[in-house]
């Protein structure tokens, strides 16, 4: 028994046979039993990563072995710029931002083949995370109103049109709002605030995101850069400094960070002569269960290294994809148990009833089953 909306199954064995059983609770009555039967099948580990990139004409899977292409997204317009993809492992759902030649920016959403508008704003998208276990989106912009210049994130559901609430708000001139990143498993949501002298990394907890309640942090001491990310295998936060270049493994409270990825011993068993040479410091992360992916604007080659060899640089040249988007390589996708029930709720009512749901998604030698 568990109250996360998540488990994890570690050593599980290719080729067997495995039953999962899962069902809900609440106070009134016990939900139904979802069972799903599944065989996992050797040779996942040898699975090529592919990454989701961006380009003036849409958006590709890119296989980095072999180069293959698979197109997910165009642009609606010719001359349109993406930004900000966003690929939700369980669902397969695709979110980002596109920018109009005459600077409006519109949010769209593709799941299952079907593509949605969220929202179009008049100004900036500074920033867009998806959270792929509650079918959310969040975003920060700026807008102005009454002559005034006011800063604000906002969440929208992906599934209803123009479903949304504003969940922070800012008129301070000196601050802005930048990258966000929603963790779905431990439900947090984190985000960048920018200052003229320094940028600081704040984050709360998914149901206490308000506008009145102060929010936390953590000091660091480490001077925060674009690259933002979140480890799902470690459930971690991967964050860049912009001065050494360096990668942190954070824990979900931002208070424990470990190196990921030296930049100082990768520059020097590259062989090259400048950080910019590597991509660092990155203006775009992402990791999978093996791979640590990274670029830098305006360059087009993606940099990786494995988890176990960070010294050891590989590169990928995208010819003409200017922006490295998200990763699917972390979890093959299992057709999921058809069931979109709500989750328990307590209603102020005596009764509240549970309903059970249930879709999994593979890693590489893990499991994670969302509740």
């Amino acid at each position: 028994m568990t109250e996360e909306k998540y488990a994890n199954l570690s050593s599980l064995l290719p080729d067997t046979p495995y039953t999962f059983e899962v069902f809900a609770t609440a106070s009134a009555n016990v939900g139904a039993t979802v069972t799903l039967n599944q065989t996992f099948p050797s040779g996942s580990e040898s699975t090529p990563p592919a990454l989701l990139l961006s380009s003036d004409t849409g958006i590709s899977e890119v296989d980095v072995d072999s180069g293959r292409r698979r197109s997910i997204v165009n642009v609606t317009d010719k001359g349109n710029e993406i930004l900000f993809v966003q690929y939700g492992v369980y669902d397969e759902t695709v979110c980002w931002v596109e920018q109009m030649p005459k600077g409006t920016q519109t949010i769209f959403c593709k799941s299952e083949g079907t593509m949605r508008t969220i929202l179009s704003l008049a100004l900036g998208v500074n920033g867009l995370s998806y959270d792929w276990l509650a079918r959310k989106v969040y975003f920060s912009w700026s807008t102005v109103e009454s002559q005034t210049a006011i800063k604000r994130i906002s969440r929208c559901v992906v599934d209803r049109d123009r479903d949304c609430q504003y969940l922070l708000a800012s008129t301070d001139l000196m601050k802005s709002f930048g990258l966000v990143l929603v963790n779905p498993l431990q439900r947090y949501f984190y985000w960048i605030e920018n200052r003229e002298v320094n940028s600081s990394l704040k984050f709360e907890a998914i149901s206490s995101l308000s506008l009145s309640r102060a929010k936390r942090s953590c000091a660091s001491n480490f001077d925060l850069g674009p690259g933002l990310a979140f480890d799902a295998t470690q459930k971690k936060i991967v964050v860049s400094d912009k001065q050494s270049g360096n990668l942190y493994s954070c824990s979900s409270t931002l208070c424990n960070c470990d190196v990921l990825m030296n930049a100082t011993l990768l520059l020097r068993t590259s062989g090259k002569q400048t950080q910019n040479e590597i991509g660092l410091p990155p203006t775009s992360v992402v990791v999978d269960e093996q791979h640590i992916y990274w670029t830098r604007k305006p360059q087009s080659t993606v940099f990786y290294v494995s988890r176990d060899r960070p010294d050891s640089l590989s590169t990928y040249e995208s010819n003409g994809f200017t922006s490295l988007s998200s990763v699917s390589a972390d979890a093959q996708q299992l057709t999921p148990v058809v069931r979109r029930c709500l989750s328990p709720r307590v209603s102020p009512t005596p009764r509240s009833v549970a309903k059970t749901n249930v879709s999994i998604t593979r890693g590489w030698n893990a499991l994670t089953v969302p509740l």
